[in-house]
């Protein structure tokens, strides 16, 4: 046996490695990346990589230096083909097979495509990858011209990155308003105004019927029949769960690899965490989370059962974006029947969007203000108590909420 084999290269995979080690566990730890990078953070490709303020290097989770000091077995481009339950190998692209004691999926996700006229020209591009973020950061000269098809966190992210960098921005998105799927209609709305006010063009219920060129990309063709001249794309409709390894070997798979609250499949000793499973929350119900935060907490949590066989994971569902001079911080998940109190002003500090259920707290927006989203956090995960009275109550800032909570336990 060689111990944890770990399949993938993303925040999930490279701090599993990272807390086995941390928590003491002594034996063989191989990761398996399929690109030819050693484990690396997302958020930076979308942001910071871009603009220039940081580069590949500072992705990095770690250097290559602790992988060999801590005797983890790092491969990089090596793909994993198959997994035989039985023999508990894995079976390799290049032919070979690797014993496993415990076999941990962290395959993540990849970007959805579009089947459209021209999407094979150059300068169609998506963003999931290291290797995706250096070929659009190529592209992002002062004056070009970026099409964005999806108002999703990538896209906007993305579309703030290209305008401080001084292209022209055109974000393309089939709902009525962006960000429709993740935000409320507040939120996303005073995210939108920011990026307008930037030069962002925004195009809401507008579909793409072709990508227009001959050896390169020269337009986006919309349904409606208009173009919009266009030298890079970039389709960020979402991703889908990378679930084929899993699925060929006969684990349960429903939108994600099926996991129990230790991180546990429906095989013995495989387990999966990130972006590529689904688990269960005992707030918020059966979830698949696209987040650092999750990556981290189901690392740590994972680390505890394969070291000691204890563990369950139930963080809160935390999330966050990053554009221009707004950090928007979410906790919780919203249900479509939960009613949304906006408190604040639109694109201040401290305008948030909370979300109420039975009187208490379900979930929260809070912009440009870490100290009152704290506070929710402590609210929705149960360290404090507030009345909806409180919640709803503009003259008491958020960040107060839990302090009154403290005082009134004096």
């Amino acid at each position: 046996m060689t111990g944890v084999v770990i399949v993938g290269g993303g925040q999930a995979a490279g701090q599993l490695a990272i807390n086995l080690r941390n928590r003491g566990y002594a034996g063989p730890v191989t990761l398996l990346c399929a690109e030819p990078h050693l484990p690396y953070q997302r958020p930076p490709l979308s942001k910071g990589l871009l603009t220039g303020e940081t580069d590949a290097a500072r992705a990095r989770l770690r250097d290559a230096e602790y992988y060999a000091e801590e005797k983890i077995d790092c491969r990089t481009g090596t793909r994993a083909t198959g997994i035989d339950t039985a023999a508990r190998e894995l079976r390799l692209a290049d032919g070979s097979t690797l014993g496993y004691a415990q076999l941990v999926l962290a395959t993540g996700a990849s970007p959805r495509t579009l089947p459209l006229p021209g999407a094979e020209l150059d300068g169609v591009l998506s963003l999931r990858t290291l290797d995706d973020a250096l070929a659009l950061r190529a592209r992002l000269a002062t004056g070009s011209r970026l099409a964005i098809i999806g108002g999703g966190f990538i896209g906007m992210e993305v579309a703030a990155s290209a305008r401080k960098l001084g292209c022209q921005v055109d974000v393309i998105e089939r709902e009525s308003r962006v960000l429709a799927r993740v935000l409320s209609r507040p939120m996303a709305a005073a995210l939108a105004d920011r990026h307008e006010t930037a030069g962002v063009r925004i195009h809401t219920g507008a579909t793409v019927a072709a990508l227009e060129g001959e050896d390169r990309l020269r337009a986006v063709r919309l349904g409606s029949g208009d173009a919009i001249e266009a030298d890079t794309v970039l389709i960020a409709i979402g991703v889908t769960p990378n679930t084929d390894l899993a699925g060929q070997a006969g684990l349960t798979v429903k939108d994600g690899i099926v996991v129990d609250s230790a991180c546990r499949t429906s095989a013995a000793d495989i387990f999966a965490i990130g972006d590529c499973c689904r688990f269960p929350h005992p707030q918020y119900g059966s979830l698949r989370l696209e987040s650092v935060a999750n990556a981290m907490g189901q690392a740590r949590t994972l680390a505890g059962v394969i070291f000691d066989g204890r563990g369950e994971y139930a963080d809160l569902p935390s999330f966050w974006t990053d554009q221009y001079e707004l950090r928007l911080q979410m906790g919780g998940v919203a249900g479509p029947e939960d009613e949304a109190v906006v408190r604040g002003t639109p694109g201040e500090a401290g305008f948030a969007v909370l979300y109420l259920a039975n009187g208490g707290l379900r979930a929260a927006e809070v912009l440009n203000d870490s100290k009152g989203f704290l506070a929710t956090r402590r609210i929705l995960s149960g360290q404090a108590q507030a009345s909806e009275q409180q919640l709803r109550d503009q003259s008491v800032p958020l960040a107060e909420l839990a302090a009154m909570q403290r005082r009134t336990d004096k």
